[in-house]
């Protein structure tokens, strides 16, 4: 059998990008429709920041996607930042939704993905791990 290796990734950032996306389109629209399903953006725009935890989840779907290359996912698997969503479990802790093919191929590696989303007024950071 060969080793299994612990595959992270993390993601820091600042909220400016975020926070002047969501001014220029009033709200939950525009340029952020390219990451984000509309009921993605409407759930996140009634938190007490939105902008941060906008930033905060846009980090965390390019960390799960960057983790999950460096696990040796197929690129023609690898999933666009709007087909990862990440959401938030019983306690509170962030749970990313992937399509059904990059579970397939989790699941078939005996590997699970965990995701960290971590916030303020100005930076954000994500951390993505594929271990068995």
């Amino acid at each position: 059998m060969p080793e299994r290796r612990f595959h992270t990734a993390t993601v820091v950032a600042s909220t400016r990008a975020v926070e002047q996306w969501w001014r220029e389109a009033d709200g939950p629209h525009g340029p952020l429709l390219r990451w984000f399903t509309p009921a993605e953006l409407t759930a996140l725009a009634s938190r007490r920041n939105p902008v941060s935890a906008v930033a905060a989840r846009l980090a965390g779907k390019a960390a799960v996607r960057k983790v999950l290359a460096r696990a040796g996912l197929e690129t023609r698997l690898l999933p666009s930042l709007v087909d990862i969503q990440l959401s938030r479990d019983g306690d509170g802790r962030p749970v990313a939704d992937v399509p059904a093919a990059v579970a397939l191929w989790l699941c078939r590696s005996e590997l699970g993905l965990d995701v960290s989303l971590s916030h303020d007024e100005r930076q954000v950071l994500a951390s993505a791990v594929v271990a068995p």
